[in-house]
């Protein structure tokens, strides 16, 4: 059943890539981004929760700041889908550098419990780029209300106009998040972006500094080192 499930997803997803030129063509107003990630591991609300071996597939559509987005992770040590997230959301420019987003989402697990999560999220683009995320975990069978913030603070140094590479550091503090509470990380990190003609490429490489070495629920939070590709395209 799962095996037909994710067959179906990958089918239905090419089906959409087909529709998109057509789509954006007719309604410009329509942003529509494709994107597909090769990551060493697993990343959720902040720190690694994996293991190594991933393919992280998203598709997002935005039409005047209202959207949704599809995500999924496939797990390739476990040969397995681990999480399937939807969500709906709303960003607005408050001014020319700051802007505000507001998303619901849910998070299935084909092995676990399922989250339904509410994330509101501020971010600063200007000399310094900075951000700051707040998400709520509703309470279910398996975990009480839990909250996440989240905080990154980058520079970008572009290299020419078709290159950039950015620099930055982030930190997580969680409260009843899955049992537990307390500073979770820092990752120091830098990022490459590269637009393309066709495609955008991206890549990655950080080291979490990890805080949280027994956990209630989840993986402890280790120190580790992190990295993934990119490849995107925007309509």
């Amino acid at each position: 059943m799962k095996q037909g499930l994710i067959k179906k997803i990958g089918i239905t997803t090419l089906a959409i890539s087909s529709l998109i030129p057509k789509i954006a063509k007719a309604q410009e107003e329509v942003k529509i981004d494709l994107s597909s990630t090769i990551a060493s591991h697993y990343i959720a609300m902040g720190y690694i929760l994996g293991g190594i071996g991933h393919k992280q597939d998203c598709i997002s559509i935005n039409k005047n700041g209202l959207g949704t987005f599809f995500w999924q992770d496939y797990d390739f040590e476990k040969k397995e889908t681990g999480e399937i997230d939807v969500a709906v959301f709303y960003e607005k420019n408050l001014t020319k550098k700051l802007s505000g987003k507001v998303e619901g989402i849910y998070m299935h697990y084909p092995k676990g419990d399922d989250d339904k999560v509410l994330k509101v999220g501020i971010t600063y683009e200007g000399i310094v780029n900075a951000s700051l995320d707040f998400a709520n975990f509703f309470k279910d069978a398996e975990i009480e209300n839990g909250i996440v913030f989240s905080s990154k603070i980058s520079k970008d140094f572009p290299l020419n106009e078709k290159n950039n590479l950015n620099i930055g550091i982030s930190a997580d503090y969680v409260n009843k998040f899955y049992g537990d509470t307390g500073f979770t990380n820092v990752t120091p990190e830098i990022m490459f972006y590269h637009e393309g003609k066709k495609l955008d490429f991206g890549a990655y490489v950080g080291i979490q500094i990890g805080f949280i070495n027994e956990p209630a629920m989840l993986p402890a939070a280790k120190n580790q080192l992190n990295a993934g590709i990119t490849l995107s395209k925007s309509f």
